[in-house]
């Protein structure tokens, strides 16, 4: 008993931090932004933040290419209120199938309760289903939940965003900081 009891308290955790509700503790190592590598940054005049590849940096701004819309951008360092640079891509094929699957179950529970409740009545729509309509509602739930989940499964995965992380604005180049 109490060893079901300890796989389920540690299951459920990495279960969660998997999905992406936890988020993950292992942080990666201060590395400084250098010219060519793609970052975010938020300046005060401005409302929304400015994403590009960092072209040059000295004593007084920032230079961005590659700006949406804008091309090359140049930004004072005195109106940078946070500076990001680019982790990597990340996609969400677990989240994905995690959700498909409940979002799948809960429809194939609709459906098994609805064909149960007309089985056997002139209004059957489902005679055309496998077992003529007479299954479990548990058939379709899990059923549903398959389909919804490799759906889910395929949706997480073709989605890519980028993982962004706080650093410090680099300093000119040349200059010993």
């Amino acid at each position: 008993m109490r060893f079901r009891r300890a796989i389920f308290i540690c299951t459920i955790p990495a279960l969660l931090s998997l999905t992406g509700f936890i988020p993950a503790f292992a942080a990666d190592a201060a590395t400084p932004a250098v010219p060519g590598t793609r970052v975010r940054v938020f300046a005060t005049p401005r409302a929304h933040p400015l994403t590009g590849t960092l072209d040059g940096v000295d004593a007084t701004s920032l230079r961005l290419a590659g700006v949406k819309d804008q091309g090359q951008v140049e930004i004072l360092r005195a109106s940078v209120t946070r500076f990001e640079m680019s982790r990597g891509k990340q996609d969400y094929p677990v989240q994905g199938l995690v959700f498909g699957m409940i979002a799948g179950a809960l429809a194939g529970t609709a459906v098994g309760l609805i064909a149960e409740d007309l089985q056997g009545s002139s209004q059957d729509c489902f005679d055309c289903l496998p077992g003529g309509g007479g299954l479990s509602p548990a058939y379709y739930t899990i059923g549903f939940g398959a389909l919804g989940g490799v759906l889910g499964l395929l949706v997480g995965a073709s989605i890519d965003r980028d993982k962004w992380a706080r650093t410090d604005i680099p300093g000119p180049v040349g200059d010993a900081r």
